[in-house]
């Protein structure tokens, strides 16, 4: 009987030292999270560069080669149920049309790169200074990259105006500055 009771005692202690207690501690921290509404544009590489009018052949018209050296990049994240657009315009030459008489400035942008919404690009556009043309419209949240060669490839193209060939005439250098501005559709 004696060693009955030993053996229960140590299965006893035994089985104690065997069940382990736990006890959950829960701690709480409050912090609050941003996402700011951004909206930027740049183009890239800024520099200047010339569009040029010319005929190598009698008879022929006057062409110009479209410039594509430039990209413009964005980075949207708008408010919730809103899309932005970007509209261009001629807002400053040395020419009172912004262009030569018997020519029109056009302008194309083709995407290249971009990651989430970043916009569907308008068709041709004929740049002006008296109206904002829509360039690239329904950009939601994206970016479009910012190294060289990243984001709407930009062509530019100085082209005859058959409704006004008469006026063209030979002329200076004249210097013209396009404005882009990215805004929220309404």
């Amino acid at each position: 009987m004696r060693k009955t009771i030993f053996l229960c005692l140590i299965i006893v202690i035994n089985v104690l030292y065997t069940v382990k207690v736990y006890a959950d501690t829960i701690i709480t921290y409050n912090f609050s999270i941003n996402v700011y509404d951004v909206s930027l544009i740049r183009i890239n590489p800024s520099t200047t560069f010339s569009l040029n009018l010319l005929s190598s052949q009698a008879g022929g018209s006057m062409s110009s080669v479209p410039n594509n050296s430039t990209y413009l990049q964005l980075t949207s994240i708008p408010p919730e149920n809103v899309t932005r657009k970007i509209m261009a315009k001629i807002q400053s030459s040395t020419n009172s049309n912004g262009v030569p008489p018997g020519t029109k400035l056009t302008l194309h942008a083709e995407k290249i790169s971009g990651y989430g919404d970043v916009g569907i690009p308008a068709p041709e556009i004929k740049l002006s200074l008296s109206s904002n043309e829509l360039l690239i419209d329904n950009i939601a949240s994206g970016y479009t990259g910012s190294s060289s060669g990243q984001g709407f490839i930009l062509y530019y193209t100085l082209q005859v105006d058959p409704a006004t060939y008469s006026q063209l005439r030979s002329t200076q250098t004249i210097s013209t500055v396009v404005v882009y501005t990215i805004s929220n559709n309404p």
